[in-house]
């Protein structure tokens, strides 16, 4: 995987392993050195196996650093489930 820079559009793309047809989804995530949970909602890809993405514009992709990113999903039934923790680091240009 290439090395991501501030400053540059990418996307979080989260898979659930479980269908969730009828269902929404959103991708929470904390940028580095914050406590606040930002979410977005996601668009489905594939709705059998939960593929869901955000994007992130690079107005929003201004700190370097360890970013989390979680998927919540809240089923046709109600039913909500949020899944495991990501981690992926973003760079500033010229240093890794």
């Amino acid at each position: 995987m290439a090395n991501l820079y501030i400053g540059n559009d990418f996307d979080i793309q989260l898979t659930l392993g479980q269908d969730m047809t009828g269902g929404t989804a959103s991708i929470r995530y904390k940028i580095p050195g914050s406590a606040t949970v930002n979410s977005k909602a996601a668009t489905v890809s594939n709705y059998t196996t939960g593929v869901c993405t955000i994007h992130i514009t690079k107005t929003e992709h201004t700190t370097k650093g360890a970013w989390v990113a979680w998927l919540k999903v809240i089923f046709a039934d109600g039913d909500e489930t949020e899944g495991d923790p990501i981690t992926f680091t973003s760079y500033e240009g010229g240093n890794i």
